[in-house]
């Protein structure tokens, strides 16, 4: 009779894709599966909100067979333990892509970044014997691997630090986050400086109240210059600042 013609790996890749785990647990396939083969998989359990299966899977590529996790595995997998609110396990990830030989994309560093900064935590005890315990040393980690040739950052992530330390309970960081901004014209959402104030009164200083303060009315300054209603113009973000603060 004529030969059945036979799956490859990507067919059944692109199924898990397409209709999910279940296609591929009921395949009938002697294909080695390959680490785009579990990517797959992990993507799937993800997005029907499947945390704990999108780890299992990650766990039998690298324990069952032996492949080593990329930097989309490592996406997925932070993915899912974001989902958990296990922000402790965000230096865990970047210690395994040293492991694994995988230099970290923008993409994976930003979502690792997301899931460090939830909020404040501290380890009780080591995670697979990671140096990073607490989320203040795990923000300068971040800082050092996303910072320019100049030492600084992008206004995308110098947002995403703003937006992180002051879920984590950083306010002096987030306020030095918001300076950056501000200083570089950069407009802050109402919701978030209203957040940020008040981690400054429950977590930081006096000072870190006042700078806010002044920053902010800067912003509500630039606001009102471009919208043609202010006063005279100055010549700098820092002008501004402390004119608004006379």
């Amino acid at each position: 009779g004529e030969a059945k013609p036979r799956a490859d790996l990507m067919t059944y890749t692109t199924l898990v894709k397409l209709f999910g785990q279940h296609s591929a647990e009921q395949a009938n396939t002697r294909v080695k599966p390959d680490t785009r083969f579990y990517n797959a998989l992990a993507a799937v359990s993800i997005k029907h909100k499947k945390a704990e299966v999108c780890l299992e899977v990650l766990e039998e590529m690298t324990a069952k067979h032996r492949l080593k996790p990329d930097a989309v595995s490592l996406t997925h997998m932070t993915a899912a333990f974001a989902a958990m609110g296990r922000p402790a396990y965000a230096p865990v990830i970047l210690q395994r892509a040293e492991e694994s030989g995988v230099v970290p994309d923008p993409f994976l560093l930003s979502a690792v970044l997301r899931l460090g900064t939830q909020k404040s935590w501290a380890m009780r005890r080591p995670i697979e014997d990671c140096p990073v315990q607490t989320v203040e040393q795990f923000v300068e980690v971040m800082e050092k691997k996303l910072a320019r040739a100049d030492g600084s950052v992008s206004d995308a992530h110098a947002h995403m630090f703003l937006v992180g330390c002051t879920h984590a309970a950083m306010p002096s960081r987030a306020v030095y986050y918001f300076k950056v901004l501000t200083d570089r014209n950069k407009t802050i959402d109402e919701n978030l400086h209203q957040k940020l104030a008040s981690a400054c009164k429950k977590h930081g200083t006096d000072e870190d109240s006042q700078t806010l303060a002044g920053l902010y009315s800067a912003q509500r300054l630039l606001a009102q210059r471009r919208a043609g209603k202010g006063p005279p113009r100055v010549d700098s973000t820092s002008d501004v600042r402390a004119h608004a603060m006379q």
